[in-house]
């Protein structure tokens, strides 16, 4: 069966999810490398462009080598806003000790996206794709499967393109197929 069409349930449950919320916060894991900087900004843009009225952020350390030049700076989010109810979207992250803000533990709900083996379902929803490139590739997956209705914005292409092309070294890598490219 194809991954992808066995995600279908999964994405489904992920965006009704993200319609329940009025305040979303995508994580990553520490010290980001291109495909968890591109999977968090991607998915970023795609939740304020898809819904406007929403609040939605970006967390972690900030990380010199991509500041300014292919990746705005990180957020700086007030403790204060962590303490009402947010959903906490994880991208790229396979277990929560990598997780890079520790302000996930409040969210009253956790969506995990990845795309390493599944040895920590931490997310009260775990879309995890071993079998793809990247988390990139997941979420753009993701993103694309609702594109009638919540068009992919080019910015967000933008970063998930750099975060695939960051963790298949090129499209070099055997996990790289047609899909990959589309």
């Amino acid at each position: 069966m194809n991954i992808k069409k066995a995600l279908k349930k999964d994405f489904k449950s992920a965006l009704k999810k993200i319609k329940e919320y009025d305040k979303i916060v995508v994580f990553r894991h520490q010290r980001p490398d291109f495909d968890a900087m591109g999977t968090q900004l991607g998915l970023v843009y795609w939740l304020r462009d898809s819904f406007p009225t929403k609040e939605v952020h970006f967390v972690g350390k900030d990380f010199s080598h991509f500041k300014d030049t292919l990746y705005p700076a990180i957020e700086m989010v007030d403790d204060s806003f962590f303490e009402n109810k947010f959903l906490a979207i994880i991208v790229d992250t396979g277990n929560s000790q990598r997780i890079d803000d520790e302000r996930y533990k409040k969210a009253d709900f956790i969506i995990k996206f990845d795309h390493h083996p599944n040895d920590e379902p931490y997310g009260n929803i775990n879309i995890v794709a071993n079998e793809l490139s990247s988390a990139s590739e997941l979420v753009a997956t993701f993103c694309m499967n609702f594109e009638k209705k919540y068009p992919l914005p080019i910015l967000s292409c933008k970063y998930f393109y750099s975060g695939i092309v960051g963790d298949t070294g090129r499209f070099l890598f055997s996990s790289v197929d047609s899909d990959t490219f589309n």
